[in-house]
């Protein structure tokens, strides 16, 4: 699962473009709030434990929706749910090649059906690690794709563009888990960050040909590689 706790204080990310996502969230969520957002009945109570969490206030909203504008983070809600958890609440506005209206109520297993071996390699594993989270446990992960585009909000996985390889985007999540103690809801976050491939230091992109030369076709193929990937390996390793 590539899961190591963290220290508390760096739970949460702020960087040089929390302004300019900040203000990105907030018309999505006014424009596309259908899209970004949704809430379960019986999701309130843990929405609220979220807000506290980060110290912000409603102003009128949805709580998980005014935690969602506070933060640079996408926010999904775990609630308990007859021994398991569901996804009860959520505010994404940086999906990467998914829609949240997919993903409403299902429990952790079937949110990650897509991803290849999912159900056979980890759905165990995670299942088991999220209900053994203690109070005051942080824990974080990175996963990585490869955009053509630079758009962060990206439900969905466009056509093959032709955009150079040197142009396209490292995309990486930052992901993270917490109990919410009050409740026993758990929170995932998940913090997205890019930069243009030509911006990559040349051991990374030696790291990430070889992460791309070993990857299984149907891996490729769910992150939307599978027409560019032996491009991208000839650009890293040149």
């Amino acid at each position: 699962m590539g899961l190591a706790r963290i220290d508390e204080r760096e739970w949460l990310i702020v960087d040089e473009r929390r302004d300019v996502e900040l203000a990105l969230r907030a018309r999505l969520l006014d424009e596309r709030r259908d899209e970004v957002f949704f809430a379960l009945p019986g999701s309130e109570a843990a929405s609220a434990e979220v807000l506290a969490l980060i110290d912000g206030d409603e102003h009128g909203r949805h709580a998980l929706e005014a935690a969602g504008r506070a933060v640079q983070e996408d926010l999904c809600v775990l609630v308990p749910d007859g021994g398991g958890f569901v996804l009860g609440a959520a505010c994404v506005c940086f999906p990467s090649h998914w829609r949240l209206a997919d993903k409403v109520g299902l429990p952790v297993a079937a949110i990650h059906a897509p991803v290849p071996r999912y159900d056979e390699e980890l759905a165990a594993k995670v299942d088991g690690f999220i209900a053994r989270l203690r109070p005051g446990t942080v824990v974080a992960r990175r996963n990585w794709t490869i955009h053509e585009l630079e758009d962060l909000f990206a439900p969905a996985c466009p056509p093959v563009q032709g955009v150079p390889p040197a142009d396209q985007w490292l995309r990486s999540e930052r992901q993270t888990l917490r109990l919410l103690p009050e409740t026993g809801a758990v929170l995932f976050t998940i913090k997205t960050q890019q930069t243009q491939l030509r911006n990559v230091p040349l051991d990374v992109r030696t790291r990430l040909a070889a992460r791309l030369r070993a990857e299984p076709p149907e891996l490729d193929a769910y992150k939307g590689l599978s027409a560019r990937a032996a491009e991208l390996v000839t650009f890293l390793e040149g």
